[in-house]
């Protein structure tokens, strides 16, 4: 932990147990296990690509369907990943380096 002053102190703890949320535990190692991707994450991706499917067929027919689709997917994805807290730490950890 490095306080406002510059001073740092080093944590040396586990982790036993978790309230966040159903799907989420500790294992006996410490290893925090999530449920990884939820309901509303997979219904929001299949939306992009399925949107992505039909913007790119109006503009390119067959050939468009599936690079829209790719499009979708994948701007769906980097706005999953983007809103996940690990990301979100592993930013500030980049930008405190």
């Amino acid at each position: 932990m490095i306080l406002p002053n510059g001073e740092r102190h080093y944590l040396d703890a586990m982790l036993v147990d978790t309230n966040a949320g159903p799907g989420t535990d500790v294992n006996e190692e410490g290893q925090f296990k999530g449920s990884g991707h939820d309901r509303r994450d997979t219904l929001e991706t299949g939306g992009g690509a399925a949107g992505g499917m039909l913007v790119g067929g109006l503009i390119g027919g067959g050939p468009g369907v599936l690079i829209g689709g790719a499009v979708g997917a994948t701007s769906t994805t980097v706005h999953w990943l983007s809103k996940t807290p690990l990301c979100n730490a592993a930013r500030r950890y980049a930008a405190d380096a």
